[in-house]
Order: structure tokens, then sequence, then C-alpha cells
């Protein structure tokens, strides 16, 4: 398997900044992030907890979109349920409708990811700092020669976390965070000061997410802005920087260069934020995703 996908499949409760109950939808930074791999590899694995209800409740997204369903792993009768209160558009909390302790039992252990790791490129972890876990990723990484991608879980990002968190990142290729989360690690509200920093941190490729803006793309030798798509009607912005996050793996595993491994994080999420829940991952929304980046890079080149 190319690439692997390690994070939660949920039901999302969303509530928009104005209030608004949108209802609920299939969520999960693990599922967002598996479409933003599926747009631009075929061969992509989600490896997470769910509970007995999940087939059910998403039968028809699953059927539709030849989901892989081997790495969905039953571990409890329910479901995960996450509560989501976005206060600005890049600015939300969640709370779990069944307890901290029932939301993290459906994570994947080191053990489960390992028994989907065969000739695997790259592999995206949505995870906080827990050492031993980071010390199990790192031996299988070490052993199986993937790259890791760690899109940072936003508890963590707190500048009594800083250290541990730098310690983690210099073991992983990429990692990614917006700049609500990164302003909040280093303690600092000046972007330009954060990129400063973050240069310092030396990994091949950090991925820093500015919402409408775009994304900069920060490695020891170059910084490069990414814009967004242009035109594309916002229905709900949930998911986008999972989906950005796995698109942006599978281009630096594949070896393209840093404005088009951009790009393809921008159309991932392009393609997320245009409806409530994740995007179809069907042949037309390839085609279409190929079909946006040549277009795009020749904007560049115009």
């Amino acid at each position: 398997m190319d690439y692997i996908i390690v994070s939660t499949a949920v039901i999302d409760r969303i509530t928009d900044p104005r209030g608004n109950y949108l209802g609920e939808k299939l969520g999960g930074a693990g599922i967002y992030a598996y479409t933003g791999a599926k747009i631009w590899s075929d061969d992509a694995i989600l490896v997470t907890g769910i509970g007995r209800d999940f087939n059910t409740k998403f039968e028809y997204w699953i059927r539709k979109n030849n989901v892989d369903v081997s790495g969905l792993i039953i571990k409890d009768e329910k479901t995960a349920i996450s509560n989501i209160n976005y206060l600005s558009a890049d600015n939300r909390e969640e709370t779990p409708e069944f307890g901290r302790e029932h939301y993290q039992k459906m994570e994947a252990t080191t053990k489960e990811i390992a028994s989907k790791i065969n000739n695997t490129k790259g592999v995206y972890i949505f995870k906080d700092c827990n050492k031993d876990y980071w010390n199990e990723v790192f031996e299988l990484k070490k052993n199986h020669n993937f790259k890791v991608m760690w899109e940072l879980n936003g508890d963590v990002c707190k500048p009594d976390c800083l250290e541990l968190v730098k310690e983690i990142a210099k073991n992983c290729e990429m990692i990614s965070l917006n700049k609500s989360e990164a302003f909040s690690l280093l303690g600092s509200d000046d972007l330009n000061y954060v990129k400063r920093e973050l240069i310092k941190w030396n990994i091949p490729l950090i991925y820093l997410r500015v919402g409408d803006k775009g994304a900069i793309m920060i490695s020891p030798d170059i910084q490069i802005n990414i814009p967004t798509v242009k035109n594309i009607n916002v229905i709900d912005t949930t998911g986008a920087g999972n989906s950005s996050t796995a698109a942006i793996m599978v281009g630096y595993c594949e070896n393209m260069d840093i404005y088009e491994i951009g790009l393809m994080g921008s159309i991932a999420a392009a393609f997320t934020i245009k409806q409530f829940g994740p995007t179809d991952i069907d042949e037309n929304i390839k085609f279409e995703a190929k079909k946006i980046l040549v277009k795009m890079k020749q904007n560049k080149k115009d």
C-alpha cells in the first residue's frame, strides 16, 4: 500500500460561525485526509477504529467511492461523534459526544498500522505528542523506510509543548499546521517571525496553511506561497486542512517540485470545501483535479 492514512472516521455534528446547526455528516480527519490522498493516488488506505454502525450509516458513500474498508477496525458498537462548533472559518472547538476515552479508543495502534505496511511510501498521522506512540512509529519508519507526514493536533499547539513538538518533528519528513496553530505554538502572531522560526527546524517540508490566502511551503532552502483555487463556492471548510495535507504527502513522496506539491494541496482542499462532508473520489473528480493542476501550473508560467 503506497499511502496509509492514520486518523479518525467519525460522525461530525457541525455548527457554523453563525450558530447554524448543519446536521450529521461523515467526517473525521482520517476521512478527509483519505480523500485528499485518493484524488492523487489510487493506492491509499485509511487505518482507524470505527463503530459497528459505521458501514451501515455510510454504505452509500463507501460503495460509490470504492473505499477499501480493510483498514476500518470495529472497536465499539457506536462510531465516535464529534460536535464541531466553528468560532470562525479557521478556528473551532471539538467535543467528543461519547467522551474522550471512547474517541481515543478508535485511534489506530502502531501494530494496526504495521499490519498494512507493504512497500509503503508515506504515512499521514494526525496526532498529539505521545512520545511512546511516536517512538513506535519511528521504529516502523526505520524498518520499512517510509516517509511521515505529521499533521499536528491543535491540542499540542501551545508554547509549553514547543520543545516536544520540535523533538518529534525532527524525525518527520513533513509536518502540517495552520496559521492559528503556528501562532499559538510559537507564542506570536507575527507571520514573518513564525516563518523564520519554522525554517530553523530544518525539516524537509513544512506545510503552513493560511486559510483563504492559500499556504506557505517552507523548507530549509526555500519558501514559496501557494495560491488557492479560484472561483470556488465555499460551502463548508471542515476537513480542508486534512485533505490538503494528505495531498501534500503524496506529492512529496512522488518527488514533485515544491510548487506543484503545494498546488496539489490547494486543489484537494478546493474539492473538500464545495459541499458538506467529504468529496467524492471517483474518476471524474480525479480527472478534474489533474485539469486544474495543469491550468494552475500554466498560470504561474504566464
